[in-house]
């Protein structure tokens, strides 16, 4: 919101819940013979166009930008290395797309069963922004510690201080 709003884009309302499907709750009451593009990335989730329609919009889909996996790096051998190491305390997952990188590199590694394993394991804090994360996560049998119900860093920093006993008022 704050960003479109620098840009001079006036926003006439924000979902209660940041999400693709949190979107279309807010606006299918209204979508009945509107006209909806979807300005968003290669990997938008099609909850929302599906949603739209299904309310009784024409959707439209604009890709305006492109969402790849980045070359694997010695940093990221490095992350699955200090999971199997059990030097991490918490792994957060931010989107879909990133718990499927993270899973094909652990498959890349020949680590995949193994770093489930331990990020399954007694004191390891799994940590999903949005349901959608947490049920991707779930699909490769990954156990979620945390959800943070509401979309954004700043909501599970609040439920990761909790987590670890962190005074979070």
């Amino acid at each position: 919101k704050e960003a479109a709003e620098e840009q001079g884009i006036g926003i006439s309302f924000m979902p209660e819940s940041y999400s693709s499907a949190g979107l279309v709750e807010a606006i299918r009451h209204e979508g009945k013979g509107k006209v909806v593009d979807i300005a968003r990335s290669s990997h938008g989730a099609q909850v929302l166009i599906d949603g739209l329609k299904a309310a009784g919009a024409e959707v439209f889909e604009t890709k305006v930008y492109e969402i790849t996996r980045p070359a694997k790096d010695s940093a990221q051998e490095e992350l699955i290395q200090a999971i199997m190491d059990r030097t991490v305390d918490a792994v957060v997952f931010t989107s879909s797309m990133m718990v499927r990188n993270f899973v094909d590199l652990a498959s890349q590694m020949g680590v995949r069963d193994t770093v489930i394993q331990v990020l399954n394991s007694e004191g390891m804090v799994v940590a999903a922004i949005g349901h959608p994360n947490a049920n991707t996560l779930n699909m490769y049998k990954i156990q979620v510690t945390i959800v943070s119900g509401e979309y954004t860093f700043k909501a599970w920093i609040h439920e990761g201080k909790k987590e670890f006993g962190i005074d979070h008022d």
